[in-house]
C-alpha cells in the first residue's frame, strides 16, 4: 500500500491493513508528527485549540476510531527518496515523488503495462490560512512531471477514472486560468480570461480563477 501524501484522511486508517506500507521520505517525516500524538478526547481537543488539527478531523477520528486511548499510528515498512520501482511479480509499478499544487510530498504510482497512473490528490489545490488556492509556481512543473509518463488512464483521489482526453481538458482549464491571473483582482482575471479565450469562464474555470487569485493574495501578504 502506498501512502500518497501526509494528509490525515489518507493515512490514519493504515493500521487496519495487514500489508506492506510504502511512503516517500518527506511523507514519513510529516507522519512522524502524528505518531507522537495521543488520540484520547482530551488530547484531540487540545490539538484543535492549538490549531494542530481541525475540528472536522477530531470528529472523524472520534467516529472512526472509537477505541483509541492507546492508539498509535504504525510506521511504514519501506521509505524511499525520489523514486522507487516495485516488481509485484506480474506488474511493475513506478513510484515517484513529484512537484505538486497540493502538497510538497505528493507520490504518484505509474503502471506501465496498463498505461495507468494513480495521482492521489497531487493535482488539486491546497488551503493556507483558511484560504483555498492553487500554487501557480508548481502548476507547470507538476504537469511536466505527470505528462512524461505514457498514460491513458488517470486515477485521482476524489474523482472517477479519467482518460487522456479528459486530463488534457483539465490541464487546459488550469493553464488557461493561470495565464489570466496577474493580480489579486478576480474581476481583472475574468476580463483577461475573456480576452484570451474569446468567451466567459465556464464550469470549473471560475473556481480555478478564484483559486489562482487567492494564490496571488497569499503571495502578496
Amino acid at each position: 500500500m502506498v501512502i500518497t501524501h501526509a494528509h490525515w484522511d489518507h493515512f490514519l486508517g493504515m493500521n487496519e491493513f495487514n500489508t506492506t506500507v510504502i511512503v516517500n521520505s518527506l511523507t514519513h517525516q510529516k507522519m512522524d508528527v502524528w505518531r507522537k500524538y495521543s488520540y484520547d478526547d482530551r488530547s484531540l481537543q487540545e490539538y484543535v485549540e492549538s490549531n494542530k488539527i481541525t475540528s472536522q478531523c477530531m470528529e472523524i477520528i472520534q467516529q472512526e476510531i472509537p477505541e483509541r486511548d492507546q492508539f498509535k499510528l504504525s510506521s511504514p515498512d519501506l521509505v524511499f527518496e525520489e523514486s522507487l520501482t516495485v516488481d509485484l511479480g506480474n506488474k511493475v509499478c513506478i513510484l515517484e515523488r513529484i512537484r505538486s499544487t497540493h502538497t510538497d510530498d505528493s507520490t504518484i504510482v505509474y503502471v506501465p503495462d496498463d498505461k495507468t497512473i494513480f495521482l492521489g490528490d497531487s493535482v488539486y489545490g491546497t488551503t493556507t490560512d483558511a484560504i483555498f488556492h492553487y500554487k501557480a509556481s508548481q502548476l507547470l512543473p507538476m504537469i511536466e512531471d505527470i505528462q512524461k509518463y505514457d498514460a491513458n488512464h488517470f486515477l485521482l483521489g476524489h474523482e472517477s477514472i479519467c482518460d487522456l482526453d479528459e486530463m488534457n481538458v483539465f490541464w487546459n482549464q488550469l493553464t488557461s486560468c493561470n495565464r489570466a491571473v496577474k493580480s489579486i483582482s478576480l474581476d481583472h482575471a475574468i476580463e483577461c480570461f475573456e480576452q484570451n479565450n474569446l468567451r466567459s469562464p465556464q464550469g470549473d474555470e471560475l473556481f480555478f480563477l478564484k483559486a489562482f487569485v487567492n494564490d496571488q493574495i497569499l503571495i502578496s501578504k
